[in-house]
């Protein structure tokens, strides 16, 4: 009999069924009918509808005849088993080849390395390492058919004088091998080791979001990296009392309606962490460390978790992670807790490059600007324009913007002009001057060594006016200068000079910004 005849006959079947009851209607008691598996969504919510069944709990639904085309399933699975691992089982069972099926069939009626009850135990037999290379499994059904197969006798003449039944046993018997319906079952190269955690991947989720509710289909709300609606896999970020776990969107409360009843000056968004595929374990971990003093055998269903109420300023949206990526999020809260630091951490980086980039490109069009002004207008905008300068400087390399700094700046198409307007407010408010020269007259002494004295001047040929020239600089005054910019050593008059020197050039090109350089502290 080939492998398809072997499970032909029960191939009327689904991949999985089960009668499913619920809690609740006039009698204390709903029957929601067979629902078949795996299901999507849609496929979940339908049903729960036709139910009258508003959500999932554990506890508040009861499981009963199982059918499938591997029968043997049927008898692991309980009473309570998780909508969402079943889905998984059916899914991966829909998976197997004809062959991989009888073999999974004889796996489970052998009784070799046989499951505790629970879909969840079904499912690690079903990863590769332990289905593969667990067990043996070939179409032998006695000692005999055994004997020549592991001889490899079978059109041999050469072994016409082995007793193939004697050899046959010996060999199971040493390898603990039994005869099923489908053939000979014996332990492998390894043993079935427990890779399944519990965390059913996203794909295989049907449960987590309630019965729709209709009315805010379609509501979106702006999370830190994107929008989010209805059914999106968010995570929250560190520093809140629910900071690196992971949840389902169920519905959104815009600000100003009347079911928005938080003082959240943003939207309310509802979220189910119980549906994002963590395992009880985990969940009541989660739940005794929020402080609620849980014991140990609450079921997760009752933990206030399955609607938590959050701003979408702490959520990351991460529905486009792939499964792997989406499963070592889950698998840990620090894992999760890195990962949205990241992603502020990007935003952050891109919006300052956003922002850096707009404040080049209004200095850009601000020098340009200046070529239009006359001469006499350049030097009397100089101070605007120095102001300008170090308003650029300073915010493009100077300066480390935070959040809230780079969304308020970001909302202007020249934050540049509004920093350098106050700026230039600051440099002309001469209030500040009378500081200044308090700090000169208590540097008194020193500043004498360092600038030149009207004593040390030539006196020209009227006898009475000081001819100041370079040559009056002493070469102490020099050491004031040793490590900045050789302009900066050039006397008042030689800068003047030269500025004028400028303008009567009539130069196309005015210098628009001050060459002196700033420090910023």
């Amino acid at each position: 009999m080939s492998d398809s005849e072997r499970i032909g006959q029960v191939s009327d079947e689904p991949i999985l069924s089960v009668h499913v009851h619920f809690r609740g209607g006039n009698t204390g008691r709903i029957d929601a009918g067979r629902l078949e598996l795996p299901a999507t969504i849609d496929a979940f919510r339908e049903f729960l509808e036709r139910a009258g069944v508003a959500e999932i709990k554990d506890g508040n639904y009861r499981l009963s005849e199982y059918r499938s085309q591997c029968p043997e399933v049927s008898e692991f699975l309980g009473a309570h088993e998780s909508f969402d691992e079943l889905n998984m089982l059916a899914s991966l069972m829909g998976d197997l080849s004809p062959t991989e099926s009888v073999k999974l069939r004889a796996i489970l009626q052998s009784g070799l390395h046989a499951p505790e009850e629970g879909a969840g135990n079904v499912i690690n037999l079903l990863y590769e390492s332990n289905f593969e290379d667990a067990f043996i499994v070939c179409e032998v059904f006695n000692d005999d058919e055994l004997g020549k197969y592991v001889l490899n006798a079978e059109h041999d003449d050469s072994y016409d004088r082995v007793d193939f039944a004697a050899y046959g046993e010996r060999v199971r018997v040493n390898n603990g091998g039994v005869f099923t319906d489908f053939g000979y079952v014996s332990g492998g190269d390894d043993d079935v080791v427990d890779i399944y955690t519990g965390i059913v991947p996203k794909e295989y989720l049907i449960t987590h979001t309630p019965a729709p509710r209709r009315e805010r289909e379609g509501i979106k709300t702006q999370a830190i990296n994107g929008d989010i609606s209805i059914g999106d896999f968010v995570a929250v970020v560190p520093y809140t009392e629910y900071g690196g776990y992971i949840g389902t969107v169920i519905y959104i409360e815009k600000l100003g309606t009347s079911e928005h009843d938080t003082d959240n000056p943003t939207d309310d968004v509802h979220i189910n962490i119980i549906g994002a595929g963590y395992s009880e374990r985990q969940l009541r971990e989660l739940a005794q460390s929020l402080g609620y003093g849980y014991a140990e055998d609450t079921p997760y269903g009752n933990l206030p978790i399955d609607d938590i109420i959050m701003s979408p300023d702490e959520l990351v949206r991460i529905t486009e992670l792939d499964p792997d990526a989406y499963k070592k999020l889950v698998s840990s809260v620090a894992e999760t807790g890195v990962y949205c630091e990241q992603v502020l951490t990007d935003i952050q980086n891109q919006k300052t490059a956003e922002l850096v980039g707009r404040v080049d490109e209004n200095f850009a069009n601000y020098n340009k600007s200046l070529l239009s002004f006359g001469k006499a207008e350049l030097i009397e905008m100089a101070g605007k324009i120095s102001a300008t300068s170090d308003a650029h400087s300073f915010m493009t390399v100077y300066h480390g913007f935070d959040d809230e700094e780079l969304a308020f700046y970001l909302q202007f198409q020249n934050p540049l002009e509004i920093v350098a307007d106050a700026w230039r407010e600051r440099t002309i408010d001469l209030s500040d001057m009378t500081f200044a020269m308090n700090d000169i007259f208590g540097r008194r002494g020193e500043l004498q060594d360092m600038y030149p004295l009207m004593s040390e001047t030539a006196v020209s040929t009227d006898g009475k006016t000081p001819n100041i020239t370079d040559t009056d600089h002493r070469v102490k005054s020099e050491s004031k200068y040793a490590d900045t910019d050789p302009a900066s050593k050039r006397s008042m008059s030689e800068r003047i000079a030269e500025a004028t020197e400028k303008v009567n050039a009539q130069e196309p090109k005015p210098e628009p910004v001050n060459k002196n350089e700033k420090e910023y502290e």
